[in-house]
């Protein structure tokens, strides 16, 4: 990967097929109380958005992601040197969407920028990690900036 070049990703295709099959969800998924330490208060977490619950709703949700491609966002990487506003990059170490390697990317790049890996969580944080999300989100950021 050149030195300001995001890492090539597989295409939408491949990149879905590999990080679901695409298939909902993982069968092996645990229920929040036993992946998330830091659960939310009871009743405070949303439910799926109607649009996206159900088998068409989430065929949906793929056809609208596997048309994002990497070169809608290239015109603006040399920008991310110049951020002043600090930056929380928070990221699951199971993301088989977009891989470890992504954040760690975006962490050298972009000043100041703290990274959060988020233990046995994958590319939907809200949905893995609630209660971890939601501190992180609702964490200040160090004044000695």
């Amino acid at each position: 990967m050149g030195a300001g070049t995001l890492p090539a990703r597989p295409g939408a295709r491949g990149c879905l097929q590999a990080a679901s099959g695409l298939r909902a969800r993982s069968t092996r998924r645990r229920p929040y109380a036993a992946r998330d330490a830091h659960r939310l208060p009871a009743g405070s977490a949303g439910s799926v958005p109607r649009t996206v619950a159900g088998a068409a709703g989430q065929a949906a949700f793929y056809r609208q992601y596997s048309q994002i491609r990497q070169a809608d966002t290239a015109a603006y990487e040399h920008l991310l040197g110049g951020m002043s506003l600090p930056v929380r990059l928070l990221w699951g170490r199971e993301d088989r969407i977009l891989p470890p390697k992504y954040a760690e990317w975006l962490h050298q790049r972009i000043p100041h920028a703290e990274l959060h890996w988020i233990e046995g969580a994958g590319h939907l944080l809200q949905e893995d990690a609630p209660g971890q999300l939601s501190a992180h989100l609702t964490a200040g950021f160090p004044t000695d900036r």
